[in-house]
């Protein structure tokens, strides 16, 4: 289908990451007729052509379509053979279509299978495809049911879904989510209740939270009305999610910035803040600057904390232009931050030369030293073994140089302790005296 929105698109691939990671645990495929399916016999794997997924159905399990029967005059019986059939034609979707998560036209033959079952039928189905863990075909397919299950009766679908497997939260997720989609006045009231049903109370914050991040991004009013029955602790978790929602679309978020600061210790800058401050240093890093000095109520070390994330985004593109123009910006300065110890990490990892070099012209000092020793460990974790070695020699004070040895030893030791040896007896004196060896 041509029309889809990059929210699905994105919360598609989501899933698809998570499930195929999953898929260690490799369980039987899915059963048509109490017949197992594999990859071999029913073409799992294979590139499909353009044509309709029906078509490419036997022709004897082409007739079942969501308007084709008149359920509310059925007979019992053909009811029956009716649904029987419906579940065996999506198994047969399924086991032929190697896409699965990934292909709207499958998505859409399967909503309107599914559309044609009652929810008793799509529970009683829930529990027939086998247990999550096994095939990503099995998660998958267990997800396209609980939404189907969750729009015929959305209380029914949230509490009913689980089967005692360590990834229920995700189709709980998805069921509250397609529930939310329809009807998303009901399904806020319905977490809002006092006491929810069965054992979900334990499971409210986190259902909460990915409702709310759901229809923030549909339904953002509705939401935000919710906030004033929240109580604080919750309000505060969800204020940033919010505010994110809100700045993608544009809307007013000064509102909910005052809300957040009401949570914030004193001289901090909210969660919900701090959201847009790491956007905008992405996009934009002396404007983020400019938002440092211009926010008085900042403390010192959360103003240092903040120029270190501006120094993170601007590394990106050159690490020596931003480390020194960071050193301009904190004069004196005499440590190095736990911020821009990692840039200086990331920076090895991208722009190592670079990096090296810019390490090497700084003057001599304890903050040279320091550098010097993030640099190493840095180095030595990456197995630059002969550019750690570079580096060791221009720190002067002996503790650093001793740290900074001990961390490249050990490294090189447990990756080639013959090379690591030979460089251990090249080492003067008074370095093997400070390793010990």
């Amino acid at each position: 289908m041509k029309s889809r929105s990059s929210r699905q698109f994105l919360l598609r691939s989501g899933i698809a990451l998570i499930v195929f990671g999953i898929a260690a645990w490799i369980g039987g495929g899915l059963s048509v007729d109490g017949v197992a399916g594999s990859p071999s016999d029913n073409g799992i794997g294979k590139k499909t052509s353009s044509s309709s997924v029906v078509d490419r159905l036997p022709a004897d399990k082409q007739a079942i379509h969501p308007h084709s029967h008149g359920r509310r005059s059925e007979p019992p019986e053909a009811r029956a053979r009716r649904v029987a059939a419906v579940k065996e034609q999506v198994k047969r979707l399924w086991m032929v279509h190697s896409e699965y998560g990934l292909n709207w036209e499958l998505d859409d033959e399967t909503h309107r299978l599914l559309a044609t079952l009652d929810a008793e039928d799509l529970k009683a189905f829930l529990h027939e495809v086998p247990p999550m863990g096994g095939l990503p075909s099995h998660t998958f397919l267990r997800l396209e049911i609980v939404k189907a299950w969750a729009v015929k009766d959305g209380p029914g679908a949230v509490a009913g879904c689980s089967v005692g497997h360590r990834i229920d939260h995700l189709v709980r997720a998805r069921a509250l989510g397609a529930w939310g989609e329809v009807a998303p006045a009901a399904a806020l009231a319905w977490l809002r209740q006092e006491d929810l049903p069965g054992d979900l109370e334990q499971y409210r914050g986190p259902m909460r939270s990915n409702l709310f991040r759901d229809l923030a991004k549909s339904h953002f009013a509705l939401v935000e009305k919710e906030l004033p029955l929240l109580g604080a602790n919750d309000r505060s978790s969800l204020l940033p999610t919010l505010v994110s929602a809100a700045a993608e679309q544009n809307l007013p978020v000064d509102g909910l910035l005052a809300m957040a600061r009401e949570f914030t210790p004193e001289g901090k800058m909210s969660e919900a803040e701090k959201w847009l401050f790491m956007d905008l240093a992405a996009k934009d890093p002396e404007a983020a600057l400019g938002r440092i000095q211009s926010a008085e109520h900042l403390g010192e070390e959360e103003r240092r904390e903040l120029d270190g994330i501006v120094l993170s985004r601007q590394a990106g593109s050159s690490p020596a232009t931003a480390f020194d123009a960071w050193l301009e910006r904190n004069p004196g300065i005499d440590s190095i931050p736990e911020a821009a110890g990692n840039t200086v990490a990331n920076a090895m990892q991208s722009r190592r030369e670079e990096m090296i070099g810019w390490i090497g012209r700084l003057p001599e000092g304890q903050l040279r030293d320091q550098f010097h020793e993030r640099g190493i460990r840095s180095l030595a974790g990456m197995r630059c073994f002969e550019d750690a070695v570079r580096l060791s020699s221009g720190i002067s004070d002996s503790e650093t140089r001793t740290t900074a040895l001990i961390v490249l030893r050990d490294f090189w030791k447990n990756a080639d302790p013959a090379a690591a040896g030979k460089w251990l007896e090249s080492l003067p004196p008074a370095d093997r005296q400070l390793l010990g060896d």
